[in-house]
């Protein structure tokens, strides 16, 4: 491309520059052979009023002076009478041939300035002829100056190598201008072909800066500006593909966990109803502690089962319908249903023999919350998560459920004094199955999934959740629900 391209502009340089100087010489020739013509034009006028009262018979004075004056224009001189015949001549050529035919002498006998280029038949040199007419005492006389061409030829000649001298010197500057110009041009649209071609092998890493000027600079901008794109387009894909290998390194821990989950009651169940089987049923009293437990284990097996369902709903984001939910009595029959829990707990307990915990739930609703656009049932799982986590963790003390609206945006907190969590689990609080303590969440017939589940409903309405706990001084919860923001 760059050679192509210089062999062109240095091409039509040449072309221009030949055509110039080809002009200039064609110019030249017709200005020397103009200007000869117009010089000699005023010379023989001037000679003209010089002889206009001589006495033209006096052949001496008339030879003198013609040759006198060639010498000072430095060309031959005529004069030459009414019939055409020549008088006087500065080369003292005596001729009896006429020369009234002749085109300058015609011309001048008109009355006009003569002029002629020709052969001489006399001298056999070829002449710039100009001649005119005038008068002296009631006769017609021509004066005539003759020019040799080659005199001319001899200026046209100098003139010609000064006009080749200036053509050379043109074409180098042309040749050293068009490789300057072209490197110029082309250096940028290198580069950028070979940027082009890094981005095409898939390498983003490299970088455009503006270069050239007009359509190649703004190529240069389009180049970069799509590397800025592609590069976001990679940085989107490679966050994406992290995000699917995470996902379905999550689904499948997901389903591992699930089915641990799932084993260990089942297990539980399996072996107690082979015991009753090989004849425990007959043992009343062991038989019903076996079918209690029985019972436990199903009640966890349903709960996780309704756990689980209830985090792919929420995932899935399938019958979260955004209608106007009534905070205040979501919030009313979440502490109906708690108190009905901890009073169970309380029985149960008593019947075991063992002590219940001391603890208070208190439940605080700001006045005239907004209805907010969420599905009930999210809102309400979300409370009764939270709120059965801390009555399971919080062996004395209160529990307190704060609900209010402010600066449009729902507050929800859930504060209890109960056995706290360490620093060290706080990042990982929300994961599926993640346990503090294992042992004893399973005691208290924790899913693993209750957090995880309060964490996806509050993503689900692009709200936030945050967590503060001390060890053996207790947790609070708080949820920011945006009112202004819709279903993701």
């Amino acid at each position: 491309m760059r050679r192509q391209l210089g062999y062109t502009y240095l091409a039509v340089m040449v072309l221009a520059i030949l055509g110039t100087s080809i002009a200039f010489c064609s110019l030249g020739y017709s200005y020397l052979k103009e200007e000869n013509y117009n010089r000699f034009g005023e010379e023989v006028a001037l000679l003209a009023s010089e002889l206009e009262n001589q006495d033209m018979t006096d052949q001496a004075f008339l030879n003198q002076f013609t040759k006198k004056t060639s010498n000072i224009i430095d060309a031959r001189v005529s004069i030459i009478d009414e019939a055409g015949y020549i008088i006087a001549d500065s080369e003292q050529i005596n001729t009896k041939e006429s020369h009234k035919h002749r085109k300058e002498i015609r011309e001048a006998m008109q009355g006009k300035i003569g002029k002629d280029l020709r052969g001489s038949a006399t001298t056999g040199i070829s002449y710039y002829y100009t001649a005119e007419k005038m008068e002296n005492h009631g006769m017609e006389y021509v004066i005539r100056i003759a020019m040799p061409q080659k005199n001319i030829n001899q200026l046209m000649y100098r003139l010609t190598v000064w006009i080749l001298v200036v053509t050379v010197i043109c074409l180098l500057l042309a040749t050293t201008f068009v490789y300057l110009m072209v490197r110029r041009i082309t250096e940028p649209v290198y580069e950028i072909a070979e940027k082009a071609e890094l981005i095409a092998s898939g390498n983003y890493d490299i970088q455009i800066s503006p270069m050239g000027s007009g359509h190649i600079y703004r190529l240069s901008e389009s180049l970069n500006h799509m590397l800025e794109s592609l590069r976001e387009n990679q940085r989107v894909l490679e966050k994406q593909n992290k995000e699917l290998k995470e996902y379905e390194i999550m689904q499948s821990q997901f389903v591992s966990n699930v089915t641990h989950e799932l084993k260990t009651p089942l297990t539980s169940i399996r072996g107690f109803v082979d015991t009753l089987k090989e004849g425990a049923i007959n043992d009343e009293k062991v038989a019903m502690r076996f079918l209690d437990i029985i019972g436990i284990e199903t009640d966890r097996l349903t709960r996780l089962i309704n756990d689980v369902l209830s985090l792919s709903e929420i995932e899935q984001k399938q019958d979260g319908e955004a209608v106007s939910c009534n905070v205040m009595e979501v919030a009313g029959e979440v502490e109906e249903i708690i108190r009905m829990k901890m009073k169970k707990r309380k029985k149960a307990l008593k019947k075991e023999g063992k002590k219940a915990p001391d603890v208070r739930f208190m439940v605080e609703i700001g006045n005239e919350i907004p209805q907010y656009p969420c599905d009930e049932a999210h809102l309400k799982e979300m409370l009764l998560n939270l709120v059965d986590n801390a009555v399971k963790y919080t062996p004395q003390g209160s529990i307190i459920l704060r609900v209010f609206e402010w600066n449009h945006v729902l507050h929800i907190q859930v504060k209890d004094t109960g056995i706290g969590i360490a620093q060290e689990h706080l990042p990982r609080l929300f994961e599926r199955f993640y346990r503090v303590d294992k042992g004893r969440s399973r005691k208290q017939g924790g899913t693993g999934l209750g957090l995880s589940i309060v964490k996806h409903i509050v993503d689900l309405y692009g709200g936030t959740i945050k967590v503060e706990s001390t060890v053996g001084y207790g947790t609070t919860f708080r949820i920011y629900l945006p009112y202004e923001q819709s279903v993701n």
